[in-house]
Formats: structure tokens, C-alpha cells, sequence
């Protein structure tokens, strides 16, 4: 299983004249969590389809958080009350620190907290994994695509598909990524 953070994207509700009115947030419905994972095994396939092809990929990484990050937020939510397995591993003890968080008046507050631990997620050739969604090969495929390396995704993916002679070479675009990255 994954982290189990869940986010309430803010709305904004204008008036007739463009100005702001109110501040609504939505609510997450099964329907959006169906999407979710639809578009989860289809960027799981971009990468497979992708390693399969090229021996690497443009991947979606993200790393384990450290270890004195999760020590942090054992010692914080022990003076909240959260008592928990020693036997726990990083992924069950962060998810065990978001569900003591949503019992709290202070969750929102608790739950930046939690994801200011966590490592950002980052563009790489090297199959890191995503520690996040707890998978071994992940890329950004589906819509919308807001960066370059959701792009060259796309460009790697038609190259294949269109039988194209082009070459891309991993030194380049790792390169590239790590630009993106930071």
C-alpha cells in the first residue's frame, strides 16, 4: 500500500465581476480515486514500456525519507499521543503519523508537517522507485502534462511506437532532468 495522504484541492468562487467571493474545498469522491489509479497503471505501463525499450526511462523518483526526519516525527507525534509499533517500517509509520493527524483539529497543519519530512519526488534515468505510491517504476504520462519530462516521455513513447530511427541518449537526458529537478 501506499501513503495515505489525502489533499483538498482549494476552490475559488468568483463573482460576476472576476473578484474572489469564497473559498470552497472539494471533496475527493470514489469516482477521483478510480481515476487515480487508472492513470497510476498507465504511467506504470509508460515506464515498463519504456524500460522495455530503451533499458531506461524518464521516471518519476522518489526516495525514502530519512532516517532522522522519521525520528523527528516519532519524538512530535509521541507528545501528541501516538503510540505505535517499534516494529513498523517507514511507509506504515508515516501513514500511522497522517491517520493520528486527521483525528486532530491541528491535521492540516500536522499533515505539512508530515510532507515537509518526506524527500521531494524528482525526474531521473535511474530506477529509484517512488517511495510514495510504493512502486518500483513510475513516469508521468497521463494528462495533464505540466513539465518537459512528462514531454519527453511522450517523445520517447512515439519514437518507439512510430518505428523512428531517432536516438536519445541517457547521459543527455538525465541531464536534463536534473535541472527539472531542482
Amino acid at each position: 500500500s501506499a501513503l495515505d495522504i489525502e489533499t483538498n484541492e482549494p476552490i475559488l468562487i468568483l463573482n460576476e465581476n472576476g473578484e474572489f467571493s469564497d473559498l470552497l474545498t472539494s471533496k475527493r469522491l470514489y469516482a477521483h480515486q478510480m481515476i487515480e489509479e487508472s492513470m497510476i497503471s498507465a504511467n506504470i505501463c509508460a515506464a515498463d514500456f519504456m524500460k522495455k525499450n530503451y533499458g531506461y526511462g524518464v521516471y518519476r523518483v522518489h526516495e525514502e525519507p530519512e532516517f532522522l526526519k522519521i525520528e523527528s516525527l516519532k519524538n512530535f507525534f509521541s507528545l501528541k499521543g501516538l503510540s505505535y509499533s517499534k516494529e513498523l517500517n517507514s511507509l506504515n509509520l508515516i501513514n500511522a503519523f497522517i491517520n493520528h493527524a486527521n483525528k486532530n483539529q491541528e491535521s492540516k497543519i500536522f499533515n505539512i508537517l508530515i510532507l515537509q519530512s518526506l524527500k521531494r519526488a524528482k525526474y531521473s534515468t535511474q530506477e529509484i522507485g517512488h517511495f510514495g505510491l510504493q512502486l518500483e517504476k513510475y513516469s508521468h504520462f497521463t494528462s495533464p502534462i505540466r513539465r518537459y519530462p512528462d514531454l519527453i516521455t511522450h517523445r520517447l513513447i512515439k519514437n518507439m511506437i512510430n518505428s523512428s530511427k531517432k536516438t536519445f541518449s541517457k547521459e543527455l537526458l538525465e541531464e536534463i532532468l536534473q535541472l527539472e529537478s531542482s
